[in-house]
């Protein structure tokens, strides 16, 4: 399973690859917005986790660019936030297909689960073991 991290703090990136890698999960993580699309360009993911605030573009617009995507289209999106109160967080979620919305601060742990259950639900896990 591939995972794109997209997060500028280093040590909380660092824990969810920590944490994600045990699914296990082989993690790509860019520190701003800009790179994140650099790599949308490039790379296929099986499920992007981004935070909303980031330097360079914002989280809005890595959406954005992955719902533009031909590779990343239909990529399964977890948007991390310290904004929620501040975000309409119904209409993210419609406008662009977001899968969930997780308030800062979280567990790691429930960040793993989250994309242990929504790569479950589309079949990636499955997929790749097949292919083991």
């Amino acid at each position: 399973m591939r995972v794109l991290v997209v997060e500028d703090n280093a040590a909380l990136a660092a824990v969810l690859r920590f944490n994600l890698e045990r699914l296990p999960a082989q993690v790509t993580w860019a520190n701003t917005g800009d790179r994140a699309i650099g790599m949308l360009d490039r790379d296929v993911f099986d499920i992007i986790v981004t935070d909303y605030q980031l330097p360079g573009a914002s989280g809005d617009e890595v959406i954005r660019a992955a719902r533009r995507s031909e590779r990343n289209r239909e990529v399964p999106i977890i948007l991390l936030t310290a904004k929620e109160r501040e975000l309409d967080v119904e209409r993210i979620r419609d406008v662009h297909s977001v899968a969930a919305v997780v308030p800062k601060p979280f567990s790691p742990r429930q960040v793993t689960e989250l994309v242990r259950r929504l790569t479950e639900s589309t079949g990636v896990v499955e997929q790749e073991s097949r292919h083991a």
